[in-house]
């Protein structure tokens, strides 16, 4: 259960008119000192009242017990704890018996207001098991007068499971310490009741409700500190402590991943450039070359390229390419023969004629 849960139990006793009826019923019965009905219906009040507390307040596992104090001190009735001995109750309800408890001084200067009481390594009724509680002063609802001082009282154990859920570590220390940097709870029982190694308050000014801050213990070792109200009314924080070399741990380890990461794409990204120069840049250098010479006139080049992608299919157009261009050079030689031929045919026939002309023309004469 939470804080307000807790809260919630004590204001019944103010709120709930059975409460209010139930001691009304044994307040206004006169007292009975003998064996005498008087004394046996007081009594039968009493119990039941103490019924109702018990079928009220215990559903809780945590809630240890419960006290209800008249205003002279003397006990009104109890539910839980230990069993006490016949002497042991006879003793509580002498008047003054709890006058002197700090939680009953303090319900009783509040004047009704809720009083949040720290955890007792040893019980704050003595039974030898830690508890915390909460005491309030409960007025006669007709009269305003005090009816009887109520002291709830619950078992630290109620407290772990605010921290069982933060994991801090091996080094790490949590704790749930109040306003005077003294330890509520913690997960090491022996250290309830003591002073927190690192305090919250400096100069008796009290800290913010939620903040963080570094500190250096004896040792030397820088611890980072963070710190929650954890309500208003009770003025506990919870606190954490965390060596920052604890903190800082894991991100050295991603850090390194993060190097090996980056050597590692480094690594592949100079294997890919290998790659790409090894498949690609070396056979466009090949074409490139073999395209010069057939600039220059050397027609004979072809590429020796035999793979079956892209690179391969400008390897094939290149060889096509110079085919094409051998054969319309040797298309050309051959057509140039043939005019070669032809005009020296000519010429001969033109020499013939011009012979032949001259005979004739001196056979005229």
């Amino acid at each position: 259960m939470t804080y307000e849960s807790y809260e919630k139990i004590m204001l019944r006793f103010v709120a709930e008119e059975s409460f209010s009826a139930a001691f009304k019923k044994y307040n206004e019965l006169p007292p009975g000192n003998g064996p005498d009905l008087a004394r046996e219906l007081k009594e039968e009040a009493l119990l039941d009242f103490t019924k109702l507390i018990r079928g009220s307040i215990f559903t809780d596992k945590y809630v240890y017990g419960v006290k209800l104090v008249l205003p002279s001190g003397a006990l009104l009735t109890s539910a839980g704890g230990k069993n006490l001995e016949a002497k042991e109750v006879k003793l509580e309800k002498a008047a003054g018996y709890f006058s002197k408890e700090p939680w009953f001084i303090q319900a009783i200067e509040r004047g009704g207001d809720l009083v949040w009481l720290d955890t007792n390594p040893e019980g704050i009724s003595g039974d030898s098991q830690p508890t915390f509680g909460m005491s309030r002063l409960v007025k006669d609802a007709a009269t305003g007068n005090p009816a009887y001082v109520v002291m709830l009282e619950i078992k630290a154990d109620a407290l772990a499971d605010q921290l069982r859920s933060l994991d801090l570590g091996d080094q790490g220390v949590k704790a749930i310490v109040n306003a005077s940097d003294t330890i509520i709870y913690s997960e090491q029982p022996e250290l309830i009741g003591s002073g927190f190694a690192i305090r919250l308050s400096e100069n008796g000014e009290q800290r913010s409700s939620i903040g963080k801050e570094t500190f250096t213990n004896e040792e030397g070792q820088i611890q980072l500190v963070s710190y929650a109200r954890s309500i208003e009314r009770n003025d506990w924080y919870m606190v954490t402590a965390v060596p920052v070399s604890e903190l800082v741990r894991d991100s050295k380890q991603i850090l390194n991943m993060v190097w090996m990461i980056l050597v590692v794409a480094a690594v592949v990204t100079v294997l890919i450039g290998v790659y790409m120069v090894a498949t690609v840049g070396r056979p466009l250098i090949r074409l490139r070359n073999l395209m010069v010479e057939g600039e220059q006139g050397i027609l004979t080049v072809r590429a020796n390229i035999r793979r079956k992608d892209e690179i391969g299919e400008v390897g094939h157009s290149f060889n096509r390419m110079m085919d094409t261009i051998t054969e319309l050079v040797q298309h050309t030689n051959r057509s140039a023969d043939e005019v070669l031929s032809t005009a020296a045919e000519l010429s001969s026939v033109s020499q013939s004629t011009a012979l032949a002309a001259k005979e004739i023309s001196a056979a005229t004469e």
